[in-house]
């Protein structure tokens, strides 16, 4: 699959916490997440499409202002900060993988797949708004 990282490309990340514990089932944590993710959003420049936060995982659907050669998946510095508000969960993040999109098409399949009905059990998503449905 062709790569994209150019301005306005679309990225759809996900993540699992370390040996699928529960971390996003606490409300702070879920609180602290949200922080760390505002403060990346502001340093790497990236608007947030949208999210789904499931209580091992989460989905989050991105689009960078600037370019980057290398962004918040594959930046260890997220590590790194997730430590320094709590040292506990530094190994929280075990598996990051993300999908870009170029295409309008390839866009709506992105956004189809962050997965709506695992959602509805949380209150922590947004794509609901997002498509209407």
């Amino acid at each position: 699959m062709q790569k994209f990282n150019s301005p306005g490309d679309i990225h759809f990340v996900t993540f699992r916490t370390f040996k699928k514990f529960p971390f996003f089932k606490n409300e702070s944590c879920y609180e602290l997440f949200l922080s760390i993710l505002d403060k990346l959003r502001n340093e790497l420049k990236f608007k947030i499409l949208g999210f789904c936060i499931i209580v091992d995982h989460l989905h989050l659907l991105i689009q960078p202002r600037v370019a980057a050669n290398s962004f918040a998946a594959q930046n260890p510095a997220t590590n790194e900060f997730v430590a320094t508000q709590r040292e506990d969960i530094s190994h929280i993040v075990k598996k990051i993988k993300g999908v870009s999109s170029r295409e309008r098409e390839g866009t709506r399949q992105v956004i189809k797949a962050l997965p709506t009905r695992a959602g509805e059990e949380f209150s922590w998503q947004s794509i609901k708004d997002l498509l209407l449905v």
